[in-house]
């Protein structure tokens, strides 16, 4: 059973990586909107928010792929133990 509780707590901290970085993505999107209504200076900010809300993007999709990865080894865990 200390094989479930490492995976409970490994999903726990994914929720929490990916809780984070959804906040930040949509705090992203916020400035890179408030940046759209500055002049043509902003651009470069523009692209890097706009890099960063892929990047994060693309992490929470792993995170997910992980979580998914994570809740079937604990059912085979489970699997396993009781047989």
């Amino acid at each position: 059973m200390d094989r479930l509780a490492d995976i409970a707590d490994a999903r726990a901290l994914l929720r929490q990586a990916r809780e984070t970085l959804v906040e930040s993505n949509l705090r992203m999107l916020g400035l890179r909107a408030d940046a759209q209504w500055a002049t043509t200076a902003a651009e470069p900010i523009r692209e890097r928010l706009d890099a960063c809300a892929h990047l994060s993007a693309v992490a929470i999709d792993d995170i997910d792929t992980w979580d998914l990865d994570l809740a079937q080894a604990a059912e085979r865990a489970l699997i396993e133990a009781a047989g």
